[in-house]
């Protein structure tokens, strides 16, 4: 039997100190509540230590406030504010897929996809200015 990833099954193989049998799995299953979105994208333990390293990674800061993370943050301006939105748009994306996958997310990739795609939209001109602010945004 394939077990998938998730916060279920670490928390039970944490607590158990070995990798659960299928029956220890199902019986499980039934006592630890299902994920919900605010968990997937928030709660979770594993997303908030994914979160911080994504953050220092690009950043260097640890700090993660959940309503700007969740629904953004006012910036001097109109497009530093959407470029902070998109980038903690593009991290729930990554984090999402890897939640479709059945895997934990790994900091590392999904911080070089957001900090690639925010490099791609700043080649335009009228972004092109706005990295360095970024960075006194999100400290």
């Amino acid at each position: 039997m394939f077990i998938l990833q998730n916060c279920k099954n670490t928390s039970l193989k944490e607590e158990l100190g070995r990798d659960p049998s299928a029956n220890e799995w199902e019986q499980a299953l039934a006592l630890i509540p299902d994920e919900n979105r605010l968990h997937i994208f928030w709660e979770c333990p594993v997303v908030q230590r994914c979160l911080k390293e994504i953050y220092f990674f690009m950043w260097g800061v640890r700090n993660v406030d959940k309503t700007e993370f969740l629904l953004g943050k006012l910036g001097n301006n109109r497009e530093l504010t959407l470029l902070y939105q998109i980038s903690n748009l593009l991290i729930r994306q990554k984090m999402w897929n890897y939640k479709l996958a059945g895997v934990l997310p790994k900091t590392s990739t999904i911080a070089n996809y957001v900090k690639t795609r925010l490099n791609n939209l700043c080649r335009k001109p009228d972004w092109r200015g706005m990295m360095p602010l970024l960075q006194a945004l999100v400290v």
